[in-house]
């Protein structure tokens, strides 16, 4: 019987040290997309926040990538330049487990309805022992997120309105960061054997549920911008990570997007996430895609 991400993950809890390991990477993913929330919603620039505490703008940026503990009191006077103040709510430690989701709240209490982007985020799940917990570095263009290019997420956000992508910039731009984070974080640590992840376990991942209404949809079209916004880059498509769990290959939207050898491509929708067999041309063009992210990836995890 093949077990479940959650269920392997309950396994490895067992162990003491792996728990506090996973529990204090847990804590500063809490803290990160928290505080990150907190600025955004505030309208505030990393560098005017750390202007406001007489700190540096790198020293903003590396607790809003997990990388830096604060104090209580430093976390609180952040959050209060920003007019909120923090909210601590403990939940059981398995995910599956926490209903309601609890999390790190900013306060004043706004409803999910109305602040739809400040949710809990479980970042940390299991992979394996030798994955670096602790590393939590959003990766993007130097090895962080928060140097996504902005205006180049614009023009894929625009590109994807025009093909009848529904999100609004929001909610698209916070989901297809928290994926880019999340498949470049497996193309680094994760052995090339067990580098992939299926569409509905990466939508678990950056808050999206199989069962939620439009998941194939959204799911696509945020796998997909990942890959258009590497292509533009000249990087490997990052989305040929992502595969459908009855095939253990690309959702028929991974042809359809720039970056595939005219040769190759379909004329599909890259929110497509239905997945086909796929002939001999395009099952080789899709290893060497894994090897180029494997080889990319890991290469620069060796530079940071």
């Amino acid at each position: 019987m093949i077990r479940t991400p959650e269920q392997d993950l309950e396994l490895e809890l067992r162990d003491p040290e792996y728990a506090k390991l996973y529990g204090a990477s847990d804590a500063k993913v809490e803290i990160a997309i928290t505080l990150a929330n907190a600025r955004r919603s505030a309208k505030k620039t990393q560098k005017e926040l750390a202007d406001a505490m007489n700190r540096s703008q790198p020293y903003i940026a590396r607790l809003e990538g997990g990388e830096a503990n604060p104090t209580i009191g430093v976390l609180g006077s952040l959050l209060a330049l920003l007019g909120y103040r923090l909210v601590v709510k403990i939940a059981p430690l398995l995910p599956e487990l926490t209903v309601p989701s609890a999390e790190s709240e900013i306060s004043p209490e706004v409803s999910r309805k109305e602040q739809p982007a400040i949710q809990r985020k479980q970042e940390i799940r299991y992979y394996t022992k030798q994955c670096d917990f602790l590393s939590l570095r959003e990766a993007g263009e130097g090895g962080d997120v928060n140097n996504m290019d902005e205006d180049m997420l614009l023009k894929v956000y625009n590109r994807q309105k025009e093909l009848g992508c529904f999100l609004d910039w929001a909610e698209w731009r916070e989901k297809v960061e928290k994926a880019y984070f999340e498949l470049v974080k497996r193309a680094k640590h994760m052995p090339y054997d067990r580098i992939t992840i299926t569409y509905a376990e990466l939508g678990r991942d950056i808050g999206l549920f199989p069962l939620s209404e439009w998941f194939h949809l959204k799911i696509g079209w945020i796998v997909g911008a990942c890959s258009v916004y590497e292509y533009h880059f000249n990087r490997p498509l990052l989305s040929a990570l992502v595969v459908s769990a009855d095939t253990n290959r690309p959702g028929n939207g991974f042809w359809g997007l720039s970056g595939i050898p005219a040769r190759l491509r379909k004329a599909v929708k890259i929110e497509d996430t239905t997945s086909s067999q796929v002939d001999t041309e395009r099952e080789r063009f899709w290893l060497e895609e894994l090897k180029r992210i494997d080889r990319y990836w890991k290469a620069k995890n060796e530079e940071t």
